[in-house]
C-alpha cells in the first residue's frame, strides 16, 4: 500500500544523503587538489599583468614524506612455525596485487582523506606465471563512499554506500552499490543470516535496483579503518589538519616578495631641477649632463633584503611541517653527519609516535584482511588467525653505530654472536650458515695465502 508518510520520508533521506555526498565529494577533492599541487592563487593579477603568484607545495612533500615512513620500510606478514601453506596464500594474494604499490597507495588514500578502503572480490586475478587466481583486493576511493553505522554503536557498519556518475549509451547516469547487513526479507524462508548483500542502483527519476546478490559470509566484502585516530566517529583523521591554511599563507607572502623582488629588482633612477629640454633617457655608453646649478640624479633603493618577510615564510614552512608531525629536512642539513642512531630517532621522535600509531590502526587492519582471505579460502576457527604484521625500519640506520652498540652487547655477555650474525644475514638475505661457510672459505684463503707467500720466502733464501 502506498504510504505518502513513508515516501515523503525517504525522499528527504535521499536529499539529505545526496546533499551529504556532494559536500564530502567538494571537500575531498579539494584536498585532493592541494596534494597535487594546484592551489588558488594569492594575488589578483590584471589582463596583461605580470602574474607573481607562487605555489610551492610543501603540503605534497610532508604527506610524500609520511606514506614513505609509513611504508617505506616494507610490510611482511609473519606466521608461526608449521603454518608455512598460509603464509604462502597471504603473500600469493598480496604479490599478484603488487603489494608495494597498493600499500603506498592505500596510505596515501588514507594521509589525505583520513579513512582509506578496500573492497576483496573473490577470484578477481591471475597470477600471470602460474596461472592460479585469486581474490583481487581493490583500493576503493573515498571521495565516493559512505558509511552508514547503527546509532547505538558508531563502530558497528550496517551499509557501505559507494556513488558516482558515469557515462551510459553517451548519457550521463547516476550508480550506487549498497553493501548491506541481510534481513530476513532478503531470503524465500524469511530466515535471518549473518551475512551480507550487495545491491546496485541506476537513477532513473528514482532510484532502480538492477541486482542483488549475496555475499555469504559473516563480514562484508568492504573493509575500512582509520589512518589516524578521530573522536566518536566511524572515519578516522587524514594528515591534513590546518595545513591548507598555513599553505595559503606561505603562497601569500612568497607570492608578495616575488612581486616585491619584480619591481624593486634594480635601482630606480631618478632626478629633480630639470629643464624641460634635458634628456631624461640614456644608455649604459652615454653621459648625462645637467645644465640647471640645482638638478640632481639619484638612485632609489630597497631599504631592506625582505629579511622580516622572508622569516615569516620560513616559520609558515616549518609549521607546514609542524602540523603534519613531520621532520622539515632543511632545519637538520647541518647536523646530519653528527646525527648517531638515538639521535635521529630523538630528533624524529613525534614523526615515529604518529607512524606508531598509524602501524597500530594499519596492523589490524591488514590482520582483519588477512583473516577474511584465509576464510574465503577455506580456514575457518582457529585456523584463520591470520598471524601478525610485521614493519620495516621507518628510519635510516647509521650501520657503523649500530656494529658499536652490537659488539658492546656481545662484550657484555647481553646477546650472543650468532644472534647478533642472523640480524645482519637477514639485513643482507643471507643465513647463518651462509656467513659460517664463508668465512671458513675466507679463512681458508688467507691459509693457503699465507703458505704460498712463505714458500716463495724459503726458495728465495
Amino acid at each position: 500500500m502506498y504510504d505518502p508518510i513513508k515516501t515523503a520520508g525517504n525522499w528527504l533521506a535521499q536529499q539529505i544523503a545526496g546533499y551529504l555526498q556532494s559536500a564530502q565529494l567538494k571537500e575531498m577533492t579539494g584536498i585532493q587538489r592541494y596534494y597535487e599541487g594546484y592551489h588558488p592563487p594569492q594575488l589578483k593579477t590584471k589582463m596583461g599583468q605580470a602574474d607573481d603568484n607562487v605555489a610551492l607545495n610543501w603540503l605534497g612533500l610532508s604527506i610524500d614524506r609520511a606514506v614513505s615512513m609509513l611504508m617505506g620500510g616494507g610490510v611482511e606478514f609473519s606466521f608461526p612455525e608449521g603454518e608455512e601453506d598460509k603464509a604462502e596464500y597471504i603473500d600469493n594474494v598480496w604479490n599478484v596485487n603488487k603489494r608495494g604499490i597498493l600499500l603506498h597507495d592505500t596510505a596515501l588514500d588514507g594521509a589525505l582523506f583520513g579513512t582509506p578502503y578496500l573492497k576483496i572480490i573473490h577470484d578477481g586475478i591471475a597470477d600471470p606465471f602460474s596461472g592460479a587466481t585469486y581474490p583481487r583486493l581493490v583500493l576503493l576511493d573515498p571521495k565516493l563512499m559512505r558509511i552508514v553505522v547503527d546509532p547505538r554503536d558508531k563502530s558497528r557498519v550496517m551499509e557501505y554506500v559507494m556513488e558516482y556518475v558515469y557515462t551510459k549509451n553517451g548519457k550521463e547516469m547516476n550508480y550506487k552499490e549498497v553493501t548491506r547487513r541481510a534481513n530476513e526479507q532478503d531470503f524465500e524462508d524469511n530466515q535471518q543470516r549473518d551475512t551480507w548483500i550487495v545491491e546496485e542502483f541506476e537513477f532513473y527519476n528514482q532510484w532502480v535496483k538492477i541486482s542483488a546478490e549475496e555475499f555469504p559470509y559473516e563480514f562484508p566484502p568492504i573493509h575500512h579503518w582509520k589512518n589516524l585516530p578521530s573522536i566518536h566517529s566511524v572515519y578516522g583523521m587524514s594528515d591534513i589538519g590546518q595545513v591548507i591554511n598555513a599553505q595559503d599563507k606561505y603562497n601569500f607572502v612568497q607570492s608578495n616578495n616575488v612581486k616585491i623582488t619584480r619591481y624593486h629588482a634594480h635601482p630606480k633612477t631618478w632626478g629633480s631641477g630639470f629643464t624641460k629640454t634635458d634628456k631624461t633617457s640614456w644608455g649604459a655608453d652615454e653621459m648625462v649632463t645637467i645644465s640647471s646649478p640645482d638638478g640632481k640624479i639619484n638612485n632609489l633603493e630597497m631599504q631592506s633584503d625582505l629579511s622580516a618577510s622572508r622569516s615569516i615564510a620560513a616559520d609558515l614552512r616549518q609549521a607546514i611541517f609542524d602540523l603534519t608531525r613531520q621532520v622539515d629536512i632543511s632545519s637538520v642539513q647541518d647536523k646530519v653527519g653528527q646525527l648517531t642512531n638515538f639521535g635521529l630517532r630523538l630528533f624524529y621522535a613525534d614523526s615515529l609516535a604518529k607512524v606508531d600509531t598509524k602501524q597500530e590502526l594499519y596492523s589490524e587492519a591488514f590482520s582483519e584482511i588477512n583473516r577474511r582471505l584465509l576464510i574465503m579460502r577455506g580456514w575457518e576457527g582457529e585456523n584463520s588467525r591470520p598471524g601478525e604484521v610485521v614493519w620495516g625500519d621507518s628510519l635510516p640506520v647509521n650501520v657503523a653505530d649500530e656494529m658499536a652498540i652490537d659488539k658492546t652487547a656481545i662484550d657484555m655477555g647481553i646477546v650472543d654472536k650468532q644472534t647478533v650474525f642472523e640480524k645482519y644475514a637477514d639485513r643482507y638475505g643471507l643465513t647463518w650458515d651462509d656467513i659460517q661457510e664463508r668465512l671458513l672459505a675466507e679463512k681458508g684463503q688467507e691459509q693457503t695465502l699465507g703458505s704460498m707467500l712463505l714458500r716463495n720466502f724459503q726458495r728465495g733464501q
